[in-house]
């Protein structure tokens, strides 16, 4: 369902839960086809998408299935989908007077009810690129650096190493290794070797 313009709308957020929502055509909620929106966000299955767009361009999506979110697209294909064509990028702005802006990531095996330890070899975060091509498509992921486990973790061993990569000219080969920083601090160039 779509809001009407101007007005203050209660939605159901939850069972027994209501809230005002300010909709100045911005608010949606998307049922399956054919039936209510009350029904899927309040009934078993909770098949309800959800957007935000404020003058009538889509700034939000939220997917009924996945729960990918999608900034600037309806079709998300990973848990935050940013689509954009103002050159904005990632902007994150800390005030305290401890620890920095950080980006952290976490990653262990297993499932989150059932989660198990990290093995050597496991790549524990990336920065990894790519770009659009000629011939009308997105490459694959051609350059960046990767974090990975230097050995199996537990409480007491938690080695990592870092590894750049690049794509050479002529070529459609990407991520080939060409410098790593060891666990003990040694940096090779054109060699795995620590």
């Amino acid at each position: 369902i779509a809001l009407g313009a101007g007005t203050t709308t209660q939605v159901l957020l939850g069972t027994g839960v209501w809230g005002n929502v300010p909709t100045n055509t911005a608010w949606s909620l998307i049922g399956n086809s054919g039936t209510s929106w009350t029904t899927n966000f309040i009934g078993t299955t909770d098949n309800v998408s959800f957007r935000l767009r404020t003058n009538n361009i889509l700034r939000m999506y939220v997917d009924s299935f996945s729960g990918n979110v999608g900034i600037g697209t309806y079709t998300p294909l990973a848990k935050i989908n940013i689509v954009d064509e103002n050159n904005a990028g990632w902007r994150y702005v800390q005030y305290n007077n401890g620890d920095g802006a950080n980006f952290r990531n976490y990653r262990a095996r297993g499932t989150i009810a059932a989660p198990s330890a990290i093995l050597s070899g496991d790549r524990l975060a990336c920065f990894i690129a790519g770009g659009y091509h000629s011939g009308a498509a997105f490459s694959g992921l051609v350059a960046g650096f990767s974090i990975y486990a230097a050995e199996n973790f537990t409480a007491t061993t938690l080695g990592t190493y870092i590894t750049f990569t690049t794509s050479q000219i002529g070529t459609t080969t990407g991520q080939v290794e060409r410098m790593r920083i060891s666990d003990a601090g040694y940096v090779g160039i054109g060699t795995t070797q620590n």
